[in-house]
């Protein structure tokens, strides 16, 4: 849980190099925190979580972001 009462998932500084299988998660996270990795593509990984409100994705290289 964040300060807001959200579940939140951290995966802040681990240097992870992309997002793959979020599709494995339960759909019970209302934030994702990916700041401070190598993330440099952000694709459709995302589109099927529907509780997701906030994604975190600050201090990466993302220079393609999926429709």
């Amino acid at each position: 849980m964040n300060a807001v009462g959200e579940m939140e998932l951290v995966l802040r500084g681990y240097q992870i190099p992309m997002v793959e299988n979020v599709s494995l998660l339960d759909d019970i996270y209302d934030c994702i925190d990916l700041s401070d990795n190598e993330i440099r593509v952000l694709d459709d990984n995302f589109s099927l979580r529907t509780r997701l409100t906030t994604l975190v994705a600050s201090n990466n290289h993302i220079d393609k972001i999926s429709s």
